[in-house]
């Protein structure tokens, strides 16, 4: 009898070619446009979700001379994050085909908070 992991594997390879027969886009791409709220991070052996949830959110509406939310991001990397996702999501934006301009929108999206996290006032 398969693992769970063996079955996850069997569904996510599954889900993949069935999304790419339906849409023609990559299932991986896409997979990628949930991380800027998706954080996690590790507590002792486990991993766990950011606190507090949709850490782009206030990250790209707050005023970045404010700072209202500064003791949200301290100690964290967030700025080495959303950087790295942006260059993801721009890799992804040259396969993306059709879906170019969704990819690129969320890419922009992503280089906000990665830029404001570095304006911030000590």
């Amino acid at each position: 009898m398969p693992g769970r992991r063996s079955r996850w594997i069997f569904a996510k390879n599954r889900n993949s070619s069935r999304f790419s027969f339906c849409t023609g886009g990559r299932f991986d791409d896409f997979m990628l446009l949930e991380k800027p709220d998706l954080i996690s991070e590790e507590e002792g052996n486990r991993l766990t979700l950011y606190s507090p949830p949709n850490p782009s959110k206030f990250l790209l509406w707050q005023d970045p001379l404010l700072g209202l939310f500064d003791k949200h991001a301290e100690g964290r990397s967030l700025g080495a994050y959303y950087a790295e996702l942006e260059r993801e999501i721009e890799a992804a934006c040259e396969r993306g085909g059709i879906y170019e301009p969704l990819f690129r929108f969320y890419a922009r999206l992503c280089g906000v908070p990665s830029r404001s996290i570095t304006l911030r006032l000590a």
